[in-house]
């Protein structure tokens, strides 16, 4: 290993100790290298609000041997039915104008920026920017489209986004028609995958040896004890409130290591 390489790879594992800070990865977001390649970056999102509430995600984020120049990849393992990923190859979109990181720009993004667009394009903000485009059968399209304007993705951060996401920005155009015509209909059909994504099948099925994350069953008696501990962490003013992962917590009764560590998901947030 050449001493550039070697100090990329170090900035690679301070980047990813760094996550670690207060307020740095997103709520309900859980990532690790993997240990057998530092481009590989292996993660499990639980939407905290929006549509794929309590939905348990697997994804995973490959680096470039260029990054920082070139931007990540992420894909996710577990089935998706979204309007910014690919149903055939699973991968998120993070080149279109709806993406807050569509402009990727060196000097200023890295993998946490990605994290933050994956939560933005998970949570309410963006599918209201899908349901606020008026029908074209209805009433007549805007000349231009408005500026780039600020949201938030829910906890907020604020993103530089456009006010309306339009079917040509989107890589599934089905689900973006499903969900701006019938939003319902959509929200059913989302369900169908947050409920695949608990599946026991889904959840403790074989996973690829250079993934770390395992997940594991817990029986009440466990879950009580992981309850409790979580409500007794010591206060810390910088963390978001314990009262969500709680109700994901019971709700989804579920939890899981990390092969070289003892961190059990979710009883403490990054």
């Amino acid at each position: 290993m050449s001493i550039s390489e070697y100090f990329r790879q170090f900035e690679l594992l301070l980047e990813a100790k760094n996550l670690g800070n207060p307020g740095h990865c997103p709520r309900g977001m859980y990532l690790t290298p993997s240990p057998d390649n530092i481009y590989q970056w292996h993660g499990v999102y639980f939407p905290p609000s929006g549509p794929y509430f309590t939905g348990v995600f697997r994804l995973v984020i490959d680096l470039p041997p260029t990054y920082p120049q070139d931007p990540p990849r992420v894909f996710f393992a577990t089935e998706m039915w979204h309007p910014l990923v690919n149903g055939t190859t699973r991968e998120l979109d993070l080149h279109s104008p709806a993406s807050p990181i569509s402009v990727w720009d060196p000097a200023r993004h890295r993998v946490l920026d990605v994290l933050w667009a994956v939560k933005y394009v998970f949570a309410d903000p963006f599918f209201k920017s899908i349901r606020e485009i008026p029908d074209p059968t209805l009433a007549p399209a805007p000349a231009s489209p408005e500026p780039a304007r600020s949201r938030t993705a829910g906890g907020g951060e604020t993103l530089n986004v456009p006010p309306i996401t339009t079917p040509d920005m989107c890589v599934n155009r089905e689900a973006w028609k499903m969900c701006h015509h019938e939003p319902k209909l959509f929200q059913k059909y989302v369900d169908t995958f947050v409920e695949n994504s608990l599946a026991e099948e889904t959840l403790y099925a074989a996973v690829p040896p250079e993934n770390p994350i395992r997940f594991c069953s817990l029986p009440e008696t466990e879950l009580e004890k992981v309850k409790q501990k979580m409500l007794k962490t010591r206060p810390n003013p910088y963390a978001l409130s314990l009262e969500e992962p709680i109700k994901q917590l019971e709700q989804a009764k579920r939890a899981s290591r990390i092969s070289d560590g003892t961190l059990e998901l979710p009883t403490e947030h990054i």
